[in-house]
């Protein structure tokens, strides 16, 4: 009996612990079954895997269902790149995991994850194994690779770890290279400070926050191994991605891809497993409960948070009395004087709308722009997310950024030239809610023909100094918006047409105020916001644009005007308003041409483009105006003369970069706010008025560099012809010919002929080389008489065309002539003139015809000679060929003058004859083949006075 009590103790203990266990049992499986289900929605790519199965289970999170969007992406298949589901993502949750060491081999989709994600691959992926001598756990395509690098057996065994690209790998043999385990850490998820990770790992870098890291104790021989490749012993294991568009991580591990032995779901199985001392190795346990499970966990929160947080940025400019001022990080204001460059980014053989799609070649540019001094890019349209990509990247990097000038370009022609027609405003506001939420990275723009789309992930609006509305406007299409709704007026929230303003400068101020509405509304946001305007559209009355009746109704450049002092802004509501305008110093024609602008000196004599800054700021009362546009080409022929040498083309590399300097210091002397250089680089997609009517087909413009073309040749960056790769078309054994042997040569811009003479040539003698452009005409000519050009080589050498083939006189057909008839190439460029005062400015012309000796990476110089040797380049353009790409050259019967583009016909050759006189003797008659091609080969370079620009930019403050 004494022991009943002891019994009954014993079973009362068993009862508690059955009952103990039995609570351990049931309380969870009834939490668990009361556990609320989660609200969240997910979607998953990529295979489900155990660990991603248990934690939706455990979670109790829903796959997505047909009529509901996710709330969270588990994206770790590269599936979700190739078929491109965007538009998911679109203020989500969104985890990335381990997609890189499935997409490395593809430039494209590599670089698609790194605009969403913002991480690099260094293209290295590694793995733990247990037992490296044991082959067939290790991909065969490594082992293959090593044998193949190493020309012998794979020789190792042990634990280790294996990394590798496409081309190199790394063993590291625990022991020897490291030791103990390569581990993971987060202060963010971790419950433990250092987890050992077996799982594939890649190896990235990125300019977003890091949440997780790798590492791994080297010794020094496994150091050196991985310094070998520029790696090191630590590297990112997670990224956290805070987008205006999306929220999200990027883990560069398999963590959630494991396989786990427990099934159950309850909240006490993650704690016993977390604190679980014991995990078998090699497996992803241990870091899944320990790392994995805490992170979901706090994804899931996220995603329960419906609210996608937007990121509002303050501008740092601000305007006052006329002055730009930009915010310092002490609260004060200083000037701020644009310092900037015009970015064009039509590349050779693409239009300006077919932009670059890579990240490299914006990122690339912005670098070359550091030797520039600048502090601003314009843009004229909005550009493809890349380059967003690329000027978050720049200036997070940057020890001073580069900031955007963003134009809203709004479409051209409009129907009935009419700005406020109804279809062509919808389009436009369309446009600019595009440009407002594409700047902040908070949009995807479906697919559109000519114009930018895609989605736009990157916030770039911490470096926007402004928007630009609208664009160069012709006049026409000011008065007839003008003419159609006369007495419009507007009045917004933060722009107002004022009473005396043209229904065109109350458009423009509806334009505004629709950019400022978009940016409040949905960023808080006030930037600086400016108009496009062109002296065409001046608020001047130039006496010099006045025909010889005293009529001023045909003058195109003096017809109308739009004047931003008509247009009003509520101060309280903005920031900063200004004009920018296209300045140049060649046209319109007043800039040449009135009285007035030749009583202006600098220290260099009479500028006249200082008289028309200084007579265009006097009547700029309201706002700041800063010169977006100004430039000098430097093609190999003007189109247009200045009295002060500021020609359109013709000008040397050094001359460009002294009159670019000249002039910004009469824009930053004439107190304007900016100074903006036309253009970073060459663009052949661009035309002239003295050569579009005759690059035939115009499709195929942008597939050759017209040299003459002064619009191709603004850029402060050559995009010019790869050297030709000459060929032998002439050889001679004869003692008794001067000439030994002839090489021609073809380029995307020239034809080049290379002359090889037994003595050294006389120039007081001459040579003389005919060129049969159609050896296939059908006409009566005599081999005497076939010739279409003349290049005669002496002192002063020339280019003479025969009159019937004379395209400048509207002659596109040759018929016999001899050489004696040729003439010069004459090019009308400057138009007669009578001003008000009835004083006359007779036409110039320019002598096409006129070639110059000397170097010839100098654009103008046609001719190098040195000892025997003789080297001829022509331009295209000279010769009447429309397109060289095609063999195409003009040829028409018809005598007249082209008023459009594809006007002329033309005909295909296969070669050009040429023949070789001295002294008008003939040497030697021969052939030279032409190429054909449909992509142009080009290279780039800065051109020579690109240096001295940025030393004297580096000087403004």
């Amino acid at each position: 009996m004494k022991y009943r009590w002891i019994s009954k103790a014993a079973q009362g203990f068993v009862f508690l612990i059955t009952f103990m266990i039995g609570l351990l049992i049931v309380i969870p499986i009834i939490t668990f079954q009361n556990k609320p289900d989660s609200q969240v929605v997910i979607k998953q790519y990529g295979e489900k895997k155990d660990a991603s199965i248990w934690l939706l289970d455990h979670f109790k999170i829903r796959a997505r269902d047909s009529d509901k969007n996710p709330d969270l992406l588990l994206i770790n298949d590269s599936q979700f790149l190739e078929l491109d589901h965007s538009e998911d993502i679109n203020h989500n949750i969104v985890v990335f995991e381990s997609i890189y060491q499935q997409v490395n081999a593809s430039k494209y989709l590599s670089e698609k994850l790194n605009y969403l994600t913002g991480v690099r691959s260094s293209r290295f992926v590694g793995k733990t194994y247990q037992e490296l001598s044991e082959i067939e756990n290790i991909p065969a395509e490594i082992i293959s690779q090593y044998r193949q690098k190493h020309e012998g057996q794979w020789p190792f065994y042990g634990e280790g770890i294996i990394i590798s690209n496409e081309e190199d790998i790394i063993v590291l043999i625990k022991g020897q290279d490291y030791s103990g385990t390569l581990m993971v850490s987060s202060d963010e998820f971790a419950s433990e400070t250092q987890i050992p990770y077996y799982g594939v790992f890649e190896i990235t870098e990125g300019d977003v926050p890091i949440v997780a890291q790798f590492n791994l104790k080297t010794t020094d021989q496994g150091q050196a191994k991985l310094a070998q490749f520029q790696l090191t012993n630590e590297f990112p294991a997670g990224y956290h991605i805070s987008r205006n568009y999306f929220n999200g991580y990027y883990l560069a591990g398999n963590f959630t891809s494991n396989s786990i032995l427990a099934e159950p779901q309850y909240d006490l199985i993650v704690w016993m497993m977390q604190h679980k001392l014991i995990y078998e190795k090699f497996t992803g346990e241990q870091v899944f409960w320990q790392l994995t499970v805490p992170f979901f966990e706090h994804v899931i929160e996220l995603a329960q948070d419906q609210e996608h947080a937007i990121q509002v940025t303050s501008s740092e400019f601000t305007i006052q009395d006329k002055t730009i001022f930009k915010w310092d990080n002490t609260g004060d204001t200083n000037p701020f004087f644009v310092k900037g460059v015009n970015l064009g980014v039509a590349l050779p053989g693409k239009f300006f709308t077919e932009f670059p799609q890579d990240k490299v070649t914006y990122l690339n540019w912005l670098s070359q722009m550091e030797a520039l001094r600048i502090n601003t890019i314009r843009i004229y349209t909005l550009l493809p997310p890349n380059f967003y990509q690329a000027l978050y990247e720049y200036n997070q990097k940057a020890s001073e950024p580069i900031y955007l000038l963003q134009e809203i370009w709004p479409e051209e022609n409009p129907e009935d030239l009419n700005y406020l027609a109804e279809t062509y405003n919808q389009v436009y506001k369309r446009e600019i809610e595009y440009a407002v939420h594409a700047i902040h990275g908070n949009i995807e723009i479906p697919k559109r023909d000519y114009r930018a789309y895609g989605l736009y992930a990157y916030d770039v609006s911490p470096y926007l100094l402004g928007y630009l509305v609208g664009r160069e406007m012709e006049p026409e299409e000011v008065i007839e918006t003008n003419a159609l709704n006369e007495g419009y007026q507007f009045q917004g929230e933060y722009m107002y047409s004022e009473k005396n303003a043209s229904p065109t400068e109350a458009w423009l101020a509806a334009s505004c105020d629709y950019t400022l509405n978009i940016e409040s509304e949905f960023y808080k946001g006030n930037p600086l916001i400016g108009i496009v305007n062109w002296p065409t559209l001046d608020s001047l009355s130039h006496d010099s644009e006045w025909n010889i009746n005293g009529d001023k109704s045909l003058q195109f450049n003096d017809k109308v005007s739009v004047n931003i002092d008509h247009i009003g802004i509520h101060t309280e509501q903005v920031n900063g308003f200004f004009g920018a305008y296209h300045i140049y110093p060649n046209y319109p024609n007043f800039m040449n041409n009135e009285q007035l602008y030749a009583s202006y000196h600098d220290d260099e004599g009479v500028f006249r483009y200082g008289g028309y800054l200084e007579a265009f700021m006097n009547q700029n009362h309201r706002y700041p105006a800063v010169v977006a546009e100004y430039g000098i080409s430097t093609s190999a022929v003007t189109s247009h003369f200045n009295p002060d040498g500021l020609n359109h083309g013709g000008l040397s590399e050094a001359e460009q970069a002294d009159f670019i300097i000249r002039m910004t210091d009469a824009i930053i002397n004439e107190h304007y706010s900016g100074a903006i250089i036309f253009e970073w680089m060459d663009e052949w997609a661009k035309k002239t008025w003295t050569t579009e009517f005759y690059m035939i087909p115009y499709e195929r413009q942008v597939l050759w560099h017209n040299t003459l073309d002064p619009e191709q040749n603004y850029g402060l960056l050559a995009y010019e012809a790869l050297a030709p790769e000459y060929k032998n078309i002439f050889t001679s054994n004869s003692p008794y010919l001067d000439l030994e042997y002839v090489n021609a040569g073809q380029n995307a811009s020239h034809i080049y002929l290379e002359l090889q003479f037994k003595t050294k040539p006389d120039l007081s003698q001459g040579i003389q080389i005919a060129l049969d452009l159609n050896t296939e005409k059908d006409s009566s000519a005599t081999a005497e008489q076939s010739f279409e050009y003349l290049i005669e080589i002496n002192t002063s050498p020339t280019l003479s065309v025969a009159p019937s083939y004379n395209w400048l006189k509207g002659h596109y057909k040759s018929i016999p002539e001899d050489f004696e008839t040729f003439e010069h190439l004459n090019q009308l460029v400057n138009p007669e003139n009578t001003d008000k005062a009835g004083n006359y400015v007779p036409e110039l012309t320019v002598d096409l015809s006129q070639l110059n000796i000397g170097d010839l990476s100098i654009p103008q110089n046609s001719i190098w000679i040195e000892d025997h040797r003789i080297v001829i380049r022509i331009p295209y353009g000279l010769l009447g060929i429309s397109d060289p790409s095609s063999r195409s050259i003009l040829w028409d019967s018809r005598v007249f003058i082209p008023d459009k583009i594809d006007q002329i016909e033309t005909t295909q050759i296969e070669m050009i004859g040429l023949r070789v006189q001295k002294d008008k003797m003939r040497l030697v008659d021969m052939n030279l083949p032409l190429e054909t091609w449909d992509v142009p080969s080009f290279k780039t370079r800065l051109k020579r006075g690109f240096i001295n620009i940025g030393a004297y930019f580096d000087q403004i403050e």
